[in-house]
């Protein structure tokens, strides 16, 4: 193989690296993707628990700004209310929330869904300590739900939290994977599909910006010196830049100038023989 590369004419070799580099940065930015990816679909077939903190995270930093304010006045509770409201609309059906509540360090409730009727037995059912954590309990109809409570910081109020109740489905674990799995191909095939044109079309571009501004120019050197050997001496090599290309075409065009000016010579003393 490597002889193969050794082989190539410049243009080829420079395509190769290209193409190689190219390819190591998009499987290293493709690894990263899909494990980004597969850490979000985690979220929606995983366990509940990771579920439950990752929607009470998402919460709790949506309403930090409105809890810094005067937590006890009515305006700063129905906007909770309003939030807590319009949030537990957009992921009920997603991630299977059935409720969320908003509570201080004494666990006194400040918003719900339960339009302020939250069941007295559910304050209990989890701890508000500061710490994120999730707690299973059983309904009298034997649904298993998962309590997720995440610390939210509430100014004067002390660290309060906020939970948010998921629903555990009986879907099965292979169930759910299979369906992550195919999440994932749907949203990732068409991403690979343009990495892969995006290589090719980058390659093959920068390919021929390298034969255009550097190999074109070596042939013509190469021709150029070819015929200097076969005693072509009058067409002039042009200096087109001032890099390393053109530092050669300069040393060749004053070589080209001193051998027709030795060669002059050399005649004029022949002829005065």
């Amino acid at each position: 193989m490597l002889e193969k590369i050794k082989s190539l004419g410049l243009t080829w070799k420079f395509g190769v690296i290209v193409f190689t580099s190219l390819t190591l940065v998009v499987i290293i930015l493709l690894s990263i993707l899909s494990g980004s990816l597969n850490s979000r679909l985690d979220v929606l077939y995983g366990s509940p628990k990771t579920t439950g903190i990752f929607v009470a995270e998402l919460l709790a930093d949506e309403l930090a700004p409105v809890v810094k304010k005067d937590i006890n006045s009515l305006e700063v509770q129905q906007e909770l209310n309003e939030s807590v409201g319009s949030y537990y609309k957009a992921v009920y059906g997603i991630y299977s929330v059935r409720y969320i509540l908003v509570q201080d360090s004494e666990s006194k409730i400040f918003a719900d869904t339960f339009n302020d009727k939250t069941p007295a037995f559910l304050i209990s059912k989890n701890t508000i300590d500061g710490k994120t954590h999730c707690e299973p309990w059983k309904s009298p109809d034997e649904f298993v739900y998962f309590d997720c409570a995440v610390p939210l910081k509430m100014g004067d109020a002390g660290t309060g939290a906020v939970r948010v109740g998921i629903l555990q489905q009986d879907t099965g674990e292979e169930f759910a994977q299979k369906i992550k799995r195919e999440h994932a191909s749907k949203v990732f095939s068409p991403v690979m599909t343009a990495a892969i044109l995006f290589i090719i079309f980058l390659t093959a571009a920068l390919t021929a910006a390298f034969w255009f501004f550097v190999i074109r120019r070596i042939q013509f050197l190469t021709e150029f010196t070819e015929k200097m050997s076969f005693g072509e001496l009058e067409i002039e090599v042009p200096v087109k830049s001032d890099d390393e290309i053109g530092h050669l075409e300069e040393t060749l065009e004053r070589m080209r100038i001193n051998l027709r000016e030795a060669i002059e010579r050399l005649k004029d003393r022949l002829k005065r023989r």
